[in-house]
């Protein structure tokens, strides 16, 4: 698993990912941890890059996703400080557009909102703001979250 991570590191790095989270397991298990610190470090490193590429090709939800892998692994650094600033602010727009939408198109709305609690945690002003909405005029069992 460690081979295809490094081989897949440039290539793909989500399938890089995979590999070395599958590393980290083997090693547990069989080799006692021996490598758990090296592959840590390759973990944090593609992590990194990942989410910083999955922003600048829109894919949001993936990239807050490669940013909590990274954060799992290492430090929140000044790179991934400013990928979570970037998914913040978008996150807004998309609430914004669904804001836009809530009179004439509520489906649509709801939909730009949903978007929304996939691309930041949940302390994220807007996450809270379209976890409000989604459940404005909810019964206790439609929770969206």
């Amino acid at each position: 698993a460690l081979g295809d991570g490094q081989r897949a590191q440039s290539t793909d790095p989500g399938l890089a990912l995979k590999h070395y989270q599958r590393a980290l397991a083997e090693d547990r298990k069989v080799g006692g941890g021996k490598h758990q610190q090296s592959i840590r470090g390759k973990l944090y490193k593609v992590a990194r890059v990942r989410a910083t590429s999955l922003m600048a090709s829109k894919q949001y939800e993936r990239a807050k996703s490669a940013v909590a892998i990274a954060a799992k692994f290492g430090p929140v650094d000044a790179q991934l400080k400013k990928v979570k600033k970037e998914l913040e602010q978008k996150a807004l727009e998309i609430f914004n557009k669904g804001y836009a939408l809530k009179s004439s198109s509520p489906q649509r709305a709801r939909a730009y909102w949903k978007r929304v609690l996939k691309m930041v945690d949940s302390k994220s002003p807007a996450y809270v703001k379209a976890y409000s909405y989604l459940n404005e005029n909810v019964t206790v069992d439609e929770d969206e979250d």
